[in-house]
């Protein structure tokens, strides 16, 4: 019974304990719960999943009660039209689009048209909203240019032309590139240095440098030739030679 305890042993029991109930029902069920030794004290036909035992090879039992009607399902039923996916196949529909559908109103119009006609109340511009009918203009309403196509015509990104394989050979394109390049003589020519331009800083320096060069070698001013210079201490003794 269910609230009996059973004191499990170490021996397993015979063909004879097993009956045909074990093998009806889910497959929790149809095993003997004492063919598998089990050490300790358990409960038989326990709702609670905290007393219920695990076997080795088996499933563990469940603590709900379960419907015996297997074909019973779980959650919402679905419900079967009999269209297969062979029908689907067979009878595939095309998309009809939407050029049967009309298009929305174009409000912006809408809008400019009543300002046109003096509505400027929201009221005013409401009535003429219902009263006036203009639609979005659709793409395809507009007509696409046909496009030059003929039997030249290549889509897609073009194909360059070919490689001669002769001037591979032959170092052509060796050739065509020195006579295309410049000479050696022009090229340094024209990486030649110049001399940079001067600057204001380098102005004022070499004008300071002339000045300082000036009055490096700048003599005394010359005596006027009347004039004869004496020493200071010579200046009251007369002269014994007459220069005149």
């Amino acid at each position: 019974t269910p609230g009996r305890f059973v004191r499990a042993g170490l021996s397993a029991p015979g063909p004879a304990a097993m009956d045909s109930s074990m093998f009806e029902g889910y497959s929790h069920n149809r095993r003997d719960e004492t063919a598998t030794p089990i050490c300790g004290t358990y409960r038989l036909g326990t709702k609670n999943a905290l007393l219920q035992k695990s076997q080795l090879g088996c499933v563990r039992g469940t603590s709900y009660d379960l419907p015996a009607d297997f074909q019973y399902t779980y959650g919402m039923a679905m419900k079967r039209d009999g269209m297969t996916a062979g029908k689907i196949v067979d009878n595939w529909l095309e998309h009809q689009g939407t050029k049967d559908q009309l298009p929305p109103k174009d409000f912006l119009a809408l809008n400019k048209s009543a300002l046109k006609a003096g509505k400027l109340s929201a009221k005013d511009v409401r009535a003429h909203m219902t009263s006036t009918d203009i639609r979005v203009k659709q793409g395809g309403q507009t007509a696409v240019a046909p496009l030059p196509v003929d039997s030249s015509t290549t889509f897609g990104v073009p194909a360059r032309p070919n490689t001669p394989v002769g001037n591979l050979i032959s170092h052509g394109f060796r050739y065509d590139w020195v006579m295309q390049s410049d000479l050696a003589e022009d090229l340094g020519a024209s990486k030649k240095m110049q001399k940079p331009s001067p600057t204001r800083s380098s102005q004022l320096l070499t004008v300071a440098n002339a000045e300082r060069r000036a009055k490096s070698h700048e003599y005394p001013p010359a005596l006027p030739p009347t004039s004869e210079w004496k020493m200071t201490k010579f200046k009251n003794v007369k002269s014994k030679i007459s220069i005149s």
